[in-house]
Order: structure tokens, then sequence, then C-alpha cells
């Protein structure tokens, strides 16, 4: 958790600036909230709709500048103190400790949920652990940090299937390549989210040059509970190398077709597909992720006939080589014509055993149009790991 007190003022329409005492509090799952003592103002604000305001404050516990472009009251209350303000935040946060400049700078995003073990021996204290991987994305090293109290964090959310800060992605640059380090971040992130099976998002970022912190944002728009499912690819101890081999050979293919077939999205439904417990929830989210990512591709391909279901995925199949059978594609049509027109599977199918094909299905598919052929993932189906034909 991190928290930041001091004084600031509070920007609302219509009513005097908001003068007082503030305590920023960031906890573990993502949650920020701003609490504020006015000094003035404070019964205007009593009477005030909850509706959005801005916020800037100097925080004396660290020593930063506090700026977030918009809040919204929760709660008002008065007691013998005074008046005392409860705000809700849903945008980023913008610290400022010193300015930067154009020199060289260590850029580091705290990431939600990714369980992925190291390749290489990191230092904490007296101790050496496995806490470090290394990849090179688009030229630059690209690195995935264990946080110190690793294994706890794990052991939490496996038992509350909460949202937790398990790793830092590291990257260098300069300052004025931030949006560029950035970039590469984001891409990271989705293809993590399909190689762990859970959304990988930032949950904040700090930015360095040498070892003084000058920039931090509090970041979490957008997060999802920690799922146990079993993941795309090997991330743990046992498979070595295989998560840093994933990204490595993914990454050139995915940045040329993230834009012309949505993959940012298409994981993002995928992913969401594996978390929700509902089976027909699960099928009919990755029906979506599916038909959105033949969808890009038909827009791509200039491709306007409105052709059946099956045929649209055959077609999508077959422009990238990818080996499928009529079999997969039957189930997937009637399954999902089912859940959609009656609410149900089929009364002669397995819900549970159709909604593991699809996903594997899915993924194969995703793989292959990434060029991770043979490679070794982990078929849902079977729960044991092939290789990608």
């Amino acid at each position: 958790m991190r928290e930041y007190t001091g004084t600031g003022t509070l920007q609302f329409p219509n009513i005097p600036i908001a003068k007082g005492t503030f305590k920023l509090v960031f906890e573990d799952s993502g949650k920020t909230s701003l609490f504020f003592t006015p000094t003035n103002a404070g019964s205007q604000l009593m009477t005030l709709p909850r509706n959005s305001g801005k916020f800037i404050g100097t925080s004396s516990n660290p020593q930063c500048n506090i700026e977030i472009s918009t809040v919204y009251l929760s709660n008002v209350t008065i007691d013998t103190r005074g008046y005392r303000i409860e705000a809700k935040i849903f945008h980023p946060v913008k610290i400022i400790y010193q300015q930067l400049t154009n020199e060289k700078v260590k850029l580091c995003r705290g990431l939600s949920n990714l369980i992925v073990y190291g390749t290489e021996n990191i230092q904490y204290g007296k101790s050496w652990i496995r806490g470090k991987t290394k990849c090179i994305l688009d030229t630059r090293e690209v690195q995935f940090i264990q946080l110190p109290d690793f294994k706890k964090i794990i052991d939490h959310l496996k038992d509350t299937k909460g949202v937790r800060t398990t790793c830092e992605l590291r990257l260098k640059g300069k300052y004025g390549e931030v949006n560029v380090l950035r970039n590469i971040c984001e891409n990271v992130q989705n293809l993590s989210s399909l190689a762990s099976g859970n959304y990988v998002t930032a949950m904040y970022e700090e930015i360095y040059m040498g070892e003084n912190l000058c920039e931090a944002t509090l970041l979490p728009l957008k997060t999802y509970p920690f799922s146990n499912s079993i993941p795309l690819i090997d991330t743990s101890l046992h498979g070595g190398d295989e998560f840093k081999t994933f990204l490595e050979t993914t990454y050139s293919d995915y940045i040329r077709l993230n834009n012309v077939l949505g993959l940012s999205y298409v994981i993002e439904f995928f992913t969401s597909s594996k978390i929700y417990s509902p089976i027909e929830v699960k099928f009919l989210l990755a029906t979506t992720a599916f038909e959105c990512l033949e969808n890009y591709f038909r827009r791509w391909r200039c491709l306007n006939d409105l052709t059946s279901l099956k045929r649209k995925m055959s077609r999508m199949f077959n422009h990238f080589g990818f080996n499928f059978t009529n079999t997969e594609l039957d189930s997937y049509r009637n399954n999902r014509n089912s859940i959609i027109h009656e609410g149900k599977f089929p009364s002669s199918t397995s819900g549970l055993a159709a909604t593991m094909e699809l996903l594997n299905l899915i993924e194969r598919f995703i793989l292959h149009i990434l060029g991770y052929t043979n490679n070794p993932y982990y078929n849902v189906v079977n729960q044991q790991k092939e290789l990608l034909t």
C-alpha cells in the first residue's frame, strides 16, 4: 500500500475552490481513495451533486506534487472535527518527485496477476532467488522482476482470487522515448495475458533517472480478479525459458497483426472467458472473442459477403494455413446457436467439454498466426503440454 499526506485543493464547478489537508491511499488491490478535510467551502460541498472535480496537492510525506484530473465525490460527512470528504479515483494519479530531462531513464510498471518465475537469479537481502526474466523485444531488453514478497503474494492470490501486483516490467531508454516504451509495455501486457490466462494490467508506472524516482502514475483503470485456470504457456520454474521464448517468438507478428485483427480486444475478451465461472458465460465470451477476430479479418481483407458462420471461419483459417477439422467447426456452430437462442447447450452435449474444445481451438489459432508453431503450449482439453502443430 502507498500513502501520501499533505495539503491541496479540490475544484468543482460553481463553488469556491476547497482548500485543506488530504490523505491519498493506493491499496495493493489497485483501489485508490482520497480523503480530504477542507478549511473552507465545506458547506457547499455538502450540497454538491456527486459530480466530478479536480484535485491538486503537495505531499509532505513523501515530498512530491500530485495531480488528479478527475475525482468523484463519494461521501461528505461532518463531525466535531469539521467536514470530511471521501472521493473515489478512477483516473490516473500523476505524481511528480522531480523534473525529468532528456537523459536515459528506466521505466517500471507493476503488473497485476502475472505469475512468472525467473530464469536468472536476483538478490533480496541475503537470499538469492530465480526472480528475473530477460527478453529482447523490438531490439530492446525487457525485464520481468519478481517483487520481494512474491511467494506470499501468489499464495494470497490463489486463496482470495483478488488482484495484486506480482512483478515489475522494466525497460530503459531516453525520456523522449517514453511513449515508445509505454507502447512496448502495452504489447507485452497483452501477450502476457494470453500466455498466463489472467488479465495482466499495469497497476502503477514509475520513471527513474539513475536511482532517483522522478515520476509515478497510479494506473489501474480496469482490472479483473485472478484465476487459477491452466496457463497457455508454462511460466513456472519447470517451464524454464518457455515464457521468454513465447514473447520473443510472437512479439513481431503481434505488432504486425494487432491493429488489423484487433488482437488487443480479442485477447481481453478471450482472457475474460477463462475467468468467469458459469460455463455458458465462458462459451459466449470466447465466442465473442472468436467472432470479433473474424470480423476484423473480414474488414482487413475487404470481404463483405455475409456467408454462414462455418464458411466465414473456414475462410479465415484457410487464409492463414491453419489446420482444423469440420467437426470442430460444426460443434462450435451448433453449441453457439443453442446457447444464443435457447440459453443452454444441446441436451446431448457436455458443456464443459464443448467449452474446453472451443478454448483450445481459439488458442491454437492465435498461436498459429503469431508464428508460435512447433513450440510447447498447454492443451486445455487434456491439460497436457504439447507442441503446436
